[in-house]
Order: C-alpha cells, then sequence, then structure tokens
C-alpha cells in the first residue's frame, strides 16, 4: 500500500508540474471530451505527461539544453517545492476534485513562468521541441501544434483513435511499471516502443506540408533515454546534490507517452 500510494504521489507531482504545452492554450482543452488523455486538457489527447518542470528536471534534457549551475539549481529548488506542496495536498488521501484541479492548474502556471524566467530564448524554443518530442502521440492534440499543421477534423479523428488504441495497448504495462523492477525496467521499453510505432502511424495521417511544420516544431530528434535521466530531481553535480531518492523508492517514472 506504501508503494502504491507513493507511486500516486510521484505520477501527481509529474502531471500538475508538467503540461506547459498544453497549458499555453488554456480553454482549449474541452474539445472531444479529452479523449484517451487527461479529460478537460488538450483536446483530444491530453499530452500532459513528460513535459513542463518535470520533463526538465531530467539531467538528460539540462545537458541537451546545455544549462548553467545556476539554472539547474532554480530548477531544482522549484520541482522540490511542488513536490512538498504536493505531498501536503495528499496528507489525507485523495484531495478533493477541485482542490487538485486548482492546484494543478497554479503549478502549471508557475511552472510556465519557471521556464520564461529561467531559459533563454534558444532554450526555450528547443525546450518546446524536446515537450512535443516526449509527448508523442499527444503532441497532436495540442492546440498550438493542430494550429500549426491546420489539421482537419477527419485527421484529428483518426490521430484521436490511435492515441485511444495506445492507452489501451499500455494498460496492462502501466501495472508491471508500478511494481518497479526487472519488471518495470521492460515496461518501458515496451511503453517506449510502443509510443514510437503510434507515433508513425499518427505521422502518416500528415500531408508532405505538415510533415515538413512537424519536423520544424519536434527539431531533431533527441535520444528517448535523456527524458528518464534523474527525471524531477534537478541534476546531479551543483544543483542536484545528489538529490536524494524520489518518493516511490525504486519505482521509476512513467516514461513520457
Amino acid at each position: 500500500m506504501r508503494i502504491a500510494s507513493r507511486w500516486v504521489l510521484v505520477s501527481a507531482v509529474a502531471l500538475c508540474v508538467a503540461g506547459i504545452a498544453s497549458a499555453q492554450n488554456p480553454g482549449g482543452g474541452r474539445r472531444g471530451g479529452g479523449g484517451a488523455g487527461q479529460p478537460g486538457r488538450g483536446g483530444f489527447g491530453g499530452g500532459m505527461m513528460g513535459g513542463g518542470a518535470m520533463l526538465l528536471g531530467s539531467e538528460g534534457v539540462q545537458k541537451e539544453l546545455k544549462l548553467t549551475d545556476e539554472q539547474k539549481t532554480k530548477v531544482k529548488e522549484f520541482t522540490d517545492a511542488q513536490r512538498e506542496k504536493m505531498r501536503d495536498a495528499f496528507a489525507g488521501g485523495q484531495p478533493d476534485p477541485e482542490k487538485f484541479a486548482e492546484f494543478r492548474k497554479t503549478a502549471t502556471e508557475a511552472a510556465e513562468k519557471l521556464v520564461k524566467d529561467t531559459l533563454n530564448a534558444d532554450q526555450q524554443k528547443r525546450f518546446k521541441q524536446l515537450q512535443y518530442q516526449a509527448m508523442g502521440v499527444r503532441a497532436f492534440s495540442n492546440e498550438d501544434v493542430t494550429k500549426a499543421l491546420k489539421l482537419t477534423d477527419d485527421q484529428k479523428e483518426k490521430i484521436k483513435g490511435l492515441s485511444e488504441e495506445m492507452q489501451k495497448d499500455m494498460q496492462d504495462l502501466r501495472e508491471d511499471l508500478r511494481g518497479g523492477g526487472d519488471a518495470a525496467t521492460e515496461a518501458r521499453k515496451k511503453m517506449q516502443a510502443l509510443n514510437k510505432d503510434y507515433l508513425a502511424k499518427a505521422a502518416d495521417t500528415l500531408t508532405s506540408d505538415q510533415k515538413k511544420e512537424w519536423k520544424e516544431l519536434t527539431g531533431d530528434p533527441a535520444d528517448p533515454a535523456i527524458f528518464q535521466q534523474g527525471m524531477g530531481r534537478g541534476g546531479r553535480g551543483g544543483a542536484g546534490g545528489g538529490g536524494g531518492r524520489r518518493p516511490g523508492g525504486n519505482n521509476p517514472p512513467p516514461p513520457p507517452v
């Protein structure tokens, strides 16, 4: 039970402080009931996992962005503070849905401000590209992406269906992920493979011009491993300070899907 409750905490923190890319489009996420992702967020896919401050806390992402020690410290201070707030919110068990929604909104706004105040222009551009990469199929639910690609209603429906299929395929793998150990490691690999497969299927629905625009939005492909390195701990070496163990013991964070 302790492991399960800790996993809820870790996932909730990631959910709350992630999604800057989606959060830049408030009010645009109620189309289609939220689809297979988070209801009321980012259209038909949700697309909040893997982005935001928790993604910025990945050591691999920090290296990709060439963050300075000062920047790493600011990120770590922010993620630590959000984690403490989430612990308080979950102190009595599952929080009231309205209070949770308000906390998520506040945390997301704070995370967006962190990125704007901490990263320079080039870092912000690359970070957004990494967010879209980490979101995978769910990136197509982001309002900025749908507008840039000029997705048709038919394309949106097809991608929504792919997102729903992917979530079903990953359901059992999530159970293995929560257990930790070798089963979790294998589950992570399978989930990343599924995400890659469904992302390719979604890209196949695009026209040649849309594919060029998608390439501009996502930039050069990053090593998928960077989205998992030291997630949420603010890195090692000056900023991370060793970081300590995250809530959840040896349970790894979920892959960006």
